[in-house]
């Protein structure tokens, strides 16, 4: 299924209904949801605490392997809920009520993981969840309470007693089988068995999970790698993806995966997109609105904003766009795209932090959170401004509606302390729509004399994932003149001239 939300200041739903041009068959539109009392812009407060989040007492935290995000409707109650998993610490599940959030500790049914995601692997119809680290583990949804983990096959590496962990479980569909895969990206791949070891893709086999090492080629794959995020990057209907990898100028750099059949080949050579960087995680979106995705990488010692030219190549534009937020001797970890004041421009939310790393030459310090404000394609530090102004070691970022009032609010992760969560205080005079479509769909909305494209994907920057849903602001416009989504099988559903401030279905 295919879920839009739109929101602007608009008419009432009669008036909007009387504008509806077309609707492709099996779409079915909400009514007109108004915003009663728009703001004149947005702003957040900080409301962690009275939300009821909660520290997760991390007994000796490390460098990399704590405070992930994972967000998803547990419960079907139509409000999306977190889980923060910890690897030496409490790892909790928060129901959204709305107006706060209800704190599970999750210890008795979790073994210490790295990351996770919300992702229905059992095909009943919820969301179960699933962790990395070092076993794969997935946690039975039933009726919103999460049963004891189970492992998933055990990685092919540690069946020969290596350590080795993965980062992130990034789920696309690789092989166009139409089934979903996991992408794994594996750090410590240098195993104590003297065998190194590849990147593999976890696959549905029709009666379990099996890994696939030869999807991924070595020469990336042996690779330290932290993060991927998966899209189509050159418009011919397959998911490709782009690997954020750790000391890239030790054992080779964050860059490019092409899918040919079913196979991934680097695009290294042509792409111009090999980030030399010790790089953490990666976020994907059309930054500049010309229809062709763009990358951001975290890294050490700074971030890097990757444009794609016609040619389908890459230039950075860290500089040119003043996206490079990092300060002296911070890392940057888990930055994302998002429009979170609804502009019709794409914004960036980067986090940062020390390295935690023990006995080296850079020992724990806190570094502030920031939040940039693009502006016709160069961005400017607005933190201040927006009231966010924390100190931290700061992880994994998310970007989410979660009280419902069409602004997307803010999530950060920090390593021995609670999440941060900045709460949009109410619906503005700029519209948005929003986007729930099948993993791997290319979404296009034209509204107000702009177009803007993203792709459908749970990854979301290191250590977090979402719903595969798609945030776009509109500006002043009050009617989406063409939305159009492309499967990965090609098929194309849409509608023209609908209203904003409604909520749009359509089957699949």
């Amino acid at each position: 299924m295919l879920l839009l939300l739109a929101c602007s200041a608009g008419p009432d739903s009669d008036s909007a209904a009387a504008l509806v041009e077309h609707v492709d068959d099996g779409v079915t539109l909400s009514d007109v949801q108004e915003c009663t009392a728009p703001r004149p812009t947005t702003t957040y407060t900080e409301s962690g605490e009275a939300w009821g989040f909660m520290a997760p007492q991390n007994v000796s935290p490390r460098h990399e392997e704590s405070a992930s995000l994972a967000a998803g409707d547990v419960d079907g109650d139509g409000w999306d809920d977190l889980v923060n998993v910890n690897q030496d610490g409490i790892s909790y599940y928060y129901h959204n009520t709305g107006t706060s959030f209800e704190a599970t500790d999750l210890t008795s049914v979790i073994i210490p993981m790295i990351t996770s995601i919300l992702f229905d692997i059992d095909s009943d119809g919820d969301l179960d969840l699933v962790t990395g680290g070092g076993t794969p583990t997935t946690l039975r949804n039933d009726r919103g309470v999460f049963g004891r983990g189970s492992p998933l096959p055990t990685l092919p590496s540690t069946q020969n007693g290596a350590v080795v962990l993965t980062h992130d479980l990034s789920p696309a569909d690789m092989d166009g089988d139409g089934v979903l895969e996991f992408y794994l990206p594996l750090t410590y791949n240098f195993g104590a068995d003297g065998v190194q070891y590849t990147d593999p893709v976890m696959k549905w086999s029709g009666a379990a999970y099996t890994y696939d090492e030869s999807m991924v080629p070595t020469d990336v794959g042996y690779r330290q790698s932290l993060d991927v995020v998966l899209f189509d990057v050159d418009g011919d209907l397959d998911e490709d993806a782009y690997v954020a990898n750790d000391f890239g100028m030790l054992y080779g750099g964050s860059t490019l995966l092409v899918n040919e059949g079913g196979t991934f080949a680097s695009a290294e050579d042509t792409c111009f997109c090999t980030v030399l960087k010790n790089a953490k995680g990666v976020d994907v979106d059309d930054f500049n609105n010309d229809g062709r995705p763009d990358l951001l990488v975290s890294a050490n010692p700074s971030d890097t904003l990757l444009v794609q030219l016609d040619d389908g190549s890459f230039v950075d534009e860290t500089t040119i766009a003043n996206a490079a937020a990092i300060d002296e001797d911070a890392t940057g970890w888990g930055g994302i795209f998002l429009d979170f004041d609804n502009d019709g421009q794409r914004d960036l939310f980067p986090s940062q932090g020390d390295r935690w790393n023990e006995g080296n030459d850079h020992p724990h310090f806190d570094a502030p959170l920031k939040l940039l404000r693009q502006d016709e394609g160069v961005f400017a530090d607005v933190s201040a401004d927006m009231g966010i102004d924390a100190m931290g070691s700061f992880r994994a970022v998310g970007a989410l509606d979660y009280n419902h009032d069409g602004i997307e609010d803010l999530v950060a992760t920090q390593m021995d302390d609670r999440p941060m969560f900045y709460v949009s205080d109410g619906c503005t005079e700029a519209g948005w729509v929003e986007v729930e479509a099948p993993i791997g769909s290319k979404v296009v909305i034209e509204a107000g004399g702009r177009t803007q494209t993203n792709w459908v994907r749970t990854d979301s920057g290191y250590q977090s994932h979402r719903p595969p849903r798609l945030h776009f602001g509109l500006g002043e416009a009050t009617t989406i003149d063409r939305l159009t989504v492309t499967l990965l099988d090609g098929t194309e559903l849409g509608a023209t001239l609908i209203e904003a401030q409604r909520r749009i279905t359509v089957g699949g």
